[in-house]
């Protein structure tokens, strides 16, 4: 639910107001679909279509649903009907979405994409959780990624991380998706000794592995995330400000 906020923020912030969604069905994409639209509409982005799927669901016919494509298709099915003579017909995407924001697990997502192109949707940035990354390098199945602007933790996208070095070389299971676990449980240890400086300080935050940590009014803890892009099958990481009053993690 931060990530999807997080894409919300990022999407106003690069002045993008109409965007189109293709979230997961069921509970947890309920929670996504409940926090993006939300924060969406507080920061003035407009959703144009959610299209909710499952993964086993005919994905092209999915992705020509949410890009316009089927209800264009159906609207010159309709026009033969009403005058009779066959009618040579290219259906399009819709013309008003400026991008898309794409929550879906890496092997989905990699059909995803092509797809976009090839409903000449190609153009349009998307904007993806880190679901839709494993977690680790794999140039040679990311590359129909490339493009694909997306939010991760530093634990995983940080290059110089001395704690994941050693955890690496003496633990199983630090990275990828059970990295991210792995990273929350760091942190979880340095917020427990730090909880009086985030409630006692205004606008304190805590240079965290799973991001940047704060604390909301009512204690909640939220953290912001580091921006990514695929480049040629391999994420590298865009630039971003770091927030004032930020006290390291390590």
């Amino acid at each position: 639910e931060d990530e999807a906020r997080q894409i919300a923020r990022q999407l106003a912030k690069d002045n993008i107001t109409r965007i189109l969604a293709l979230i997961p069905s069921g509970e947890w994409g309920d929670r996504v679909t409940t926090a993006l639209t939300n924060k969406l509409e507080e920061t003035g982005v407009t959703v144009l279509h959610v299209q909710r799927f499952f993964p086993e669901d005919n994905l092209r016919a999915i992705t020509a649903d949410v890009l316009g494509v089927t209800a264009s298709r159906q609207r010159a099915i309709d026009v033969e009907r009403t005058i009779g003579l066959n009618v040579e017909f290219e259906p399009r995407p819709r013309q008003d979405a400026e991008a898309i924001v794409m929550v879906a697990a890496p092997t989905i997502a990699r059909q995803f994409k092509p797809l976009f192109a090839f409903y000449f949707a190609g153009n349009l940035p998307v904007y993806a959780p880190s679901i839709t990354y494993e977690g680790v390098p794999n140039p040679s199945r990311d590359r129909d990624l490339n493009n694909v602007i997306f939010t991760d933790i530093p634990w995983v996208l940080a290059e110089d991380n001395p704690l994941r070095s050693d955890a690496e070389k003496y633990l199983s299971g630090t990275k990828g998706q059970l990295g991210r676990l792995f990273a929350m449980g760091a942190d979880a240890w340095q917020l427990s000794k730090r909880l009086p400086l985030l409630q006692q300080v205004k606008d304190a935050a805590i240079n965290g592995h799973t991001g940047t940590l704060t604390m909301a009014p009512s204690g909640a803890i939220h953290r912001e995330q580091l921006w990514a892009k695929f480049v040629n099958g391999s994420p590298e990481v865009l630039e971003t400000k770091s927030p004032d009053a930020l006290v390291s993690g390590e």
